[in-house]
């Protein structure tokens, strides 16, 4: 439940602050990057386990708020925590396939 509060604020947050600035009138996407991990704290944080956090928290923005104008997709790495694959992922997302919102797994360290 913790995972889905945090994606929500999030993803919330970051896309009222992107419709406000949409002025067109054709759909725009949205690409979502996410930063996972799977043998970390599997029973947790593993993606199997609070990975559909994403579509709840996405169910609940819907309703709230109209993305009918929004197209997202979605670009899932895993990075098991590792601080160095997290940066490569992070900049794979946000360089080259131009990531408009990040999220990331809660790492103990």
């Amino acid at each position: 439940m913790k995972s889905f509060l945090v994606v929500f604020q999030l993803l919330n947050i970051h896309l009222v602050l992107f419709a406000a600035q949409n002025v067109s009138s054709a759909k725009k996407k949205v690409i979502v990057g996410i930063a996972a991990t799977e043998h970390v704290m599997s029973s947790n944080i593993g993606w199997s386990i609070s990975g559909g956090s994403i579509g709840m928290a996405f169910d609940k923005i819907k309703e709230e708020y109209n993305f009918s104008d929004f197209e997202f997709s979605f670009l899932v790495e895993y990075t098991e925590c590792d601080r160095v694959k997290t940066v490569g992922v992070g900049i794979e997302f946000m360089m080259r396939q131009k990531a408009d919102v990040v999220i990331g797994p809660p790492c103990p360290d």
